[in-house]
């Protein structure tokens, strides 16, 4: 794993290597990563497509999504709760994965 961006932006930026804002789109939302973008460069495995192991970039908040949730489940009102919501309607999934990002900072906080 490596982190890009123009400042460190998490305590993984400390024990991780700094590299280049890679030319592409994000892994999970599939915009195209800028120069003032900060994220990761994730090792990914795929062996039906390409033996090598290759790195799929991703935005910090598209990265952290997939680990904490949607909104919905942060919330406890996703199915994993009895619920049925996950992601609020309207957004694109980069909105939705910042949203998602400030809903659980504000659940840690209390």
């Amino acid at each position: 794993m490596q982190w890009f961006g123009p400042t460190p932006f998490s305590h993984a930026c400390v024990s991780t290597p700094h590299a280049p804002t890679p030319l592409a789109c994000c892994a999970w939302c599939d915009e195209p990563l800028t120069e003032d973008d900060s994220g990761y460069l994730i090792p990914h495995f795929d062996i039906a497509a390409d033996p090598r192991v290759s790195e799929l970039a991703y935005h910090a908040d598209c990265w952290q999504r997939q680990i904490i949730g949607s909104v919905g489940h942060i919330a406890k009102r996703c199915s994993c709760y009895g619920g049925t919501e996950e992601d609020p309607p309207g957004l694109t999934r980069r909105e939705a994965a910042t949203a998602a990002c400030r809903a659980f900072e504000q659940r840690m906080q209390g």
